[in-house]
């Protein structure tokens, strides 16, 4: 299966398998083609934080992650950071202890292995689901009732809980422009 097809299959599955875990009628399993199958286990309703922000990162951004999250705590978040990783080998000893580092004192971070055996999604390794393909179930597995989602390499310019407090908070979707892309994206 070609890499462009695979993205498009795993964005489609990430969709469906949210979906059906949402309906809370159990697991969600999607057979993904030759590659593999998705489970999704319904989350507890019962989350840690009331809000959080959801970054993804691992490998190559993992700096670009570092400077993100100093950039949140220079402008006065405070919300837990989720750090959402594809397997151990993107994640490394070293690359948490400079997530760490680059925290500070400011607020919680915490690290969630998506290919981890009790994690909320099995199948994802064996698809080969990574990098921008795990956002979807990085956002549906947040331990907050409210979770925001941020690329590693954005640069906050504002606190971004002014989002949750904001009256338009709820009424929809917000859309974003992303750097390399002409098209409006969610």
């Amino acid at each position: 299966m070609g890499v462009m097809r695979r993205r498009s299959v795993l964005a489609l599955a990430a969709v469906f398998l949210a979906a059906g875990a949402c309906a809370g009628d159990g697991d969600a399993t999607l057979r993904v083609g030759t590659l593999g199958t998705i489970t999704v286990r319904p989350t507890p309703k019962a989350h840690v934080y009331d809000a959080s922000v959801v970054v993804c990162a691992g490998g190559a951004y993992v700096a670009r992650a570092c400077r993100c999250i100093r950039q949140l705590r220079a402008v006065g978040c405070t919300l837990p950071v989720e750090i959402v990783f594809a397997g151990i080998q993107e994640m490394p000893l070293h690359a948490r202890q400079a997530l760490i580092a680059a925290n500070g004192e400011a607020g919680q971070i915490l690290f969630r292995n998506l290919y981890a055996k009790d994690a909320a999604v099995s199948g994802l390794k064996t698809v080969g689901a990574r990098g921008f393909q795990i956002k979807p179930f990085a956002l549906y597995t947040a331990r907050s009732r409210h979770a925001i989602l941020l690329d590693a390499d954005a640069v906050p310019l504002c606190n971004p809980e002014r989002l949750l407090r904001s009256h338009l908070y709820g009424k929809g979707a917000l859309f974003f422009r992303d750097f390399d892309n002409t098209q409006w994206t969610v």
